[in-house]
């Protein structure tokens, strides 16, 4: 168990947590994507959320 966050493994936010590995960039803004975030793929394309939001409010 971690001193820092009292959990095992760490919580992200940890200072003593692993990196998240980047797995995709945004294809819109190039925002990069890792491992455990929430985005959307279509195709061989793979959005951010916040590019999501703004194409709807846009749209």
């Amino acid at each position: 168990m971690c001193a820092e966050c009292r959990q095992t493994p760490c919580h992200p936010s940890c200072p003593n947590s692993e990196p998240s590995a980047m797995i995709a960039k945004c294809y819109l803004c190039g925002e990069r994507i890792f491992e455990g975030d929430i985005y959307y793929q279509l195709d061989d394309m793979e959005f951010c959320v916040e590019c999501i939001s703004d194409s709807r409010r846009e749209g």
